[in-house]
This record gives C-alpha cells, structure tokens and sequence, in this order.
C-alpha cells in the first residue's frame, strides 16, 4: 500500500529562506528536502515531549549545541549511558 503524502505551502522570511537554502547546500538535498528533515527531526522531538511553546527545553538544546565538540561530545555520551541508549 502507498504511503499518504500531503503537501503544503510555506512563507518563509527571506533570512530563513537564505538559512534553508544554505542548509540544503551543506547536506547537498534540495530546500524542499532539507526542510523535510527539519520537519521530521521536529516531529520526533515533540514526539519525545518538546512541545511547541517549551522554552525550557530550547534553551537547553540551544546551550548544548553551542558547547564546544569535545564538551559536547561528553555530554552525549554521558547522557546515553545515563539513559541506557
């Protein structure tokens, strides 16, 4: 059985257009793929519990991904173990 595909139409500021279309260049996609992704990681994220309106949550990510990568790189590997993932 084929899978439902929706489509819909997105306005984007023209800083985060430029933004998207910088990430697609990077990972080599299209835009249209590149915000496929982005929409997917979201998804799965509020699917793990960051709602939409959590700021909480935002900051925390944002600080991790801001740390250096070694830090960083710590970091996740502590939180793996801690986790058991």
């Amino acid at each position: 059985m084929a899978k439902a595909q929706y489509t819909f139409a997105i306005n984007l500021e023209k800083h985060e257009d430029r933004h998207l279309e910088r990430i697609g260049l990077e990972n080599h996609v299209t835009q249209s793929k590149a915000l496929k992704k982005l929409v997917r990681e979201r998804l799965r994220l509020e699917t793990a519990g960051w709602k939409v309106e959590d700021e909480e949550t935002e900051v925390l990510l944002e600080s991790i991904v801001r740390l250096p990568k070694a830090k960083r790189a710590k970091l996740v590997a502590y939180l793996r173990r801690s986790s058991g993932n």
